[in-house]
């Protein structure tokens, strides 16, 4: 059996489908995206021509780069399914329709090669009912993978087989998903909805439908879910206008099709009479411009505005007086809103608690499920047992007062069953020997290597920092081993620590702003010229600082979604740790190179993927990587040679900057800003040292009138 599935086919080419492909294309593998032959006899592929310029031009972007698109192929299903016969995998994606899958599912299987793996991205259909009709030999191959919109964003992949399904195919499927799409799997029980939509969209129809019979407010109530419970800032009327009311309505319709007549998701669908007034309106969502919310335009200016339940008109949104700053406070006030939350809460939690282990083999699964799939900060049960004051009090009190099917008991384990495993949870640091720390950053060996990693909040750089970098090169270079620079949460640096400037700019204190850019020059020279190899692995945000440092680093492991660039010019600074100095010296005396890198220092050009990163900001060596988990470990397998000695200089070429940029739409800091860098293209020759002076001459200059923190 081939164990690596090296070519994929994805058939529906929608939303869902698209974005598979997409994502698929990102990792670099071939995928062959399949539909409906167009009724046009001249063109038979057009609906698929449609898709990929869909594909080409989504916003937000489903490609890392423009040119990850020559890794999709097209095709329709009735002259091009010979495509499918080199696939190792096929994702079907097609309506949420058990006849047409099934259907399609005969049309393929003879172009199946031996080993290909059938999978559904199904939502809420179950994997026994999709594969009844299924000969024996398909069965054993044929699973659901789940994916959440949109693919190239979600980390979630919900995966459900069955005791039928062979292990070595689900092995070599999600080795694939999880490595090379950089995917989290959760594997679900075969039940409708599996886990992340069961439990969300069971929130999103109670607190919906109810809210709406109680003449309640949306606004605060969104308002109240994002600013206490920390969901996203759609709130959930938001978020049931991004899904789209009529996909909300098929999937709630599937799982009450396909549910058992006693759960509770029966009960609190309840018929609502203005949404199915909004539905006959086509006020359905943000897809067709107006939903619970809608954005309008007034006086040239967007707004957004929020129905009128009693007529359907739209209103511009009020500021919402929120009244509470702390769960508690709502959850103990007798106000409505204080009344509605209890009973929402109670009913939700009584709701996901039977649903182990029926549903999730255990509530982190859950929780998993709802931060990923729904990218809630905590999971449901997170926020009981952290955030909640006394939450399992809470929650017995609440179901007693509503005679709700939930024990002491129940409650009590699951307490216990989750304060055991938050207990048993280790970083990835966990069992290392710690070399060097401060208050700020530390160095630790990790599997026998070097590990910097900084701790202040979004890992900004102060003094800390830099003083314990440099003796960590020290360190590494005494040993004659690579330094590693890792971060194990979400970003790898947002820059310099902005409030340590701000304060030395209001209190006049120029040689504490000046010995700080020093020392980060200092850092950043000894990281370009130490005698060992600096490989940073980078994640999530790079900016301002955060880029410097990989810009004076030897390599770069990140992860594809990598959000970095020189971004100073944006707070009212300038870049002062090498950015100016390498935007020129990456220019290798180019006149094109030169101005682009001049722009991106105007423009605080933040890239939107690593690959743009690396081709924006001139970098040679690098590598990236789908799995943002798999970072460090890749890190250690890179091979790299000895470093050699390389002072730089460089001859700039003689441009107008005025001239050679569109400066039209550039405000007056960015003008200043390039008048100062215009005086170093009159330069004409310059080299490490002394672009360093100039650009943190031109930091000081700036620091003291135009610093601003958004």
């Amino acid at each position: 059996m081939k164990n690596e599935i090296t070519k994929i086919c994805v058939i529906g080419a929608g939303a869902m489908g698209s974005g598979i492909a997409a994502l698929i294309a990102n990792s670099g593998r071939q995928v062959v995206l399949l539909d409906m032959a167009a009724p046009d006899p001249v063109n038979r592929n057009a609906i698929l021509e449609q898709a990929l310029t869909r594909i080409k031009n989504q916003k937000p972007p489903a490609l890392t780069h423009s040119n990850k698109a020559q890794f999709i192929t097209i095709g329709n299903l009735e002259d091009n399914l010979d495509l499918i016969k080199e696939c190792d995998l096929v994702i079907e994606a097609i309506i949420e329709n058990i006849a047409s899958k099934q259907e399609l599912y005969h049309k393929i299987i003879p172009y199946l090669n031996t080993n290909a793996v059938l999978a559904s991205n199904t939502s809420t259909l179950l994997l026994s009912q999709l594969k009844t009709k299924l000969p024996h030999n398909i069965r054993t191959r044929f699973l659901i993978l789940h994916f959440f919109n949109p693919p190239r964003y979600m980390e979630l992949l919900e995966l459900v087989t069955d005791s039928e399904t062979n292990i070595d195919h689900i092995n070599r499927t999600t080795n694939f998903i999880h490595n090379f799409l950089g995917k989290t799997i959760i594997k679900c029980n075969d039940t409708p909805g599996f886990i992340a939509n069961r439990v969300g969209c069971f929130l999103l129809e109670l607190v919906v439908r109810k809210a709406i019979i109680n003449n309640l407010n949306p606004i605060i109530i969104d308002k109240l879910f994002s600013s206490l419970f920390k969901l996203p800032s759609t709130g959930i009327f938001g978020l049931y206008d991004l899904i789209g009311h009529d996909v909300m309505k098929l999937i709630s319709t599937s799982l009450l099709a396909n549910l058992p007549e006693n759960d509770q998701y029966q009960n609190i669908y309840l018929p609502t009479i203005i949404i199915d007034k909004m539905a006959a309106a086509g006020l359905i969502g943000r897809k067709t411009g107006g939903g619970f919310y809608r954005l309008a335009v007034v006086n040239d200016k967007k707004i957004k505005e929020v129905i009128n339940f009693s007529d359907l008109s739209y209103a511009q949104i009020a500021e919402a007086n929120i009244e509470f700053s702390k769960i508690d406070e709502l959850l103990g006030s007798n106000d409505v809103y204080g009344t509605f939350f209890n009973q929402v809460l109670a009913e939700f939690y009584t709701y996901i608690i039977n649903l182990v282990p029926t549903v999730a083999n255990s509530i982190h699964d859950i929780d998993l499920a709802m931060r990923l799939g729904y990218s809630w900060k905590y999971g449901p049960f997170e926020l009981l047992f952290t955030q909640i004051n006394n939450g399992v009090d809470w929650l017995l009190r609440q179901a007693k007062s509503m005679n709700l099917a939930i024990s002491e008991t129940q409650i009590n384990q699951l307490a216990a069953d989750y304060k055991h495993k938050i207990s048993a949870h280790t970083s990835i640091f966990h069992n290392t020997n710690t070399i060097m720390v401060n208050e700020s950053a530390q160095l630790i060996e990790y599997k026998h290597n070097l590990v910097f990693s900084i701790n202040t909040k979004m890992n900004c750089l102060n003094n800390n920092v830099f003083n314990l970098l440099l003796a960590a090169i020290d360190y590494a270079e005494k040993n004659q081993q690579n330094l590693y620079l890792f971060s194990p949460t979400a970003h790898f640096s947002a820059g310099a620590d902005l409030k340590f400037i701000t304060d030395c700019v209001k209190n006049n204190n120029q040689n504490a702003l000046s010995e700080f850019l020093l020392l980060g020059q200092q850092t950043m020279t000894r990281l370009k010229h130490s005698t060992i190899n600096i490989i940073s692995c980078a994640q999530g945000a790079a900016l301002g600082g955060g880029c410097e440092l990989l810009l004076h680093s030897d390599m770069i492991i990140a992860h594809t979604e990598l959000n970095a660039g020189l971004v100073e010019v944006s707070v009212g600074l300038v870049p002062g740790w090498g950015g100016i100095k390498e935007m020129f010296l990456r220019s290798l005396g180019n006149k094109n190179k030169l101005i682009n890198n001049i722009k991106n220092i105007l423009t605080y050009n933040k890239s939107t993927s690593a690959e743009h990163f690396m081709e924006d900001y001139c970098i040679s060596n690098y590598q990236i990587i789908m799995n943002k988990h798999m970072l460090l470990d890749h890190a250690l397998t890179v091979k790299l040679p000895p470093k050699t000695a390389n002072i730089e200089s460089i001859i700039i070429p003689q441009i107008n900057l005025s001239e050679e940029l569109d400066i039209s739409s550039y405000n007056s800091f960015q003008k200043q800003v390039l008048s100062e860098l215009q005086h170093i293209v009159d330069l004409k020759v310059a080299d490490e040292n002394s672009l360093f002076l100039l650009e943190r001459n031109i930091f000081l200059k700036f620091a003291s009138v135009n610093i601003r923190i958004p």
